[in-house]
């Protein structure tokens, strides 16, 4: 059977570099700016866990049934997940990337600035301060993003399986 390695490298690397370019995209944005963009982080979970079945799919010319694309979509997605997380506690660390506190702030004075009153930016900033408190320890974030990585690499790597058909199936090779 061939090497899947090189096709997880590949999707993980694009992830993680969609992910950052719009994770320092997204500190600029408002607060909307950055719901849309949280939503695009979801997408660019799945994006990674497809390259990697298109990749292996094209570079071995082989089709794969819907399970191991799912599960390489997984692996890929928590090899994304892991290593980005890691770097970007790197970047928090040599102060390229905004810790949890300094986000929180961020938020806090877009709402100011967009008009919000007093009392509605109160109950926000406590929301985000009980979702913070959860994913303050970068060791519980990466965790979180194991698990997110995972599903949503496991829906790509499906879904990339369906659409990326090359040649015979991986199990007739």
């Amino acid at each position: 059977m061939p090497s899947k390695t090189p096709s997880i490298a590949l999707g993980a690397i694009i992830s993680i570099v969609l992910s950052m370019a719009l994770s320092f995209g997204m500190l600029s944005m408002g607060p909307t700016g950055q719901m849309l963009a949280g939503c695009g982080a979801c997408l660019l979970a799945v994006v990674g866990p497809l390259v990697a079945v298109w990749h292996y799919t094209s570079t071995h010319h082989l089709t794969i049934p819907a399970g191991p694309g799912a599960s390489l979509g997984a692996i890929t997605g928590a090899v994304a997940a892991v290593v980005g997380g890691l770097l970007q506690q790197g970047l928090i660390l040599v102060g390229l990337y905004p810790n949890a506190a300094e986000v929180i702030e961020r938020q806090r004075q877009g709402m100011i600035d967009s008009g919000m009153d007093p009392a509605q930016i109160e109950q926000s900033m406590q929301m985000a301060e009980q979702m913070g408190g959860m994913t303050s320890n970068p060791l519980i974030g990466i965790l979180i993003g194991l698990v997110f990585g995972a599903v949503l690499g496991a829906i790509g790597g499906a879904i990339g399986a369906a659409l990326f058909k090359k040649g015979p199936l991986e199990a007739e090779i």
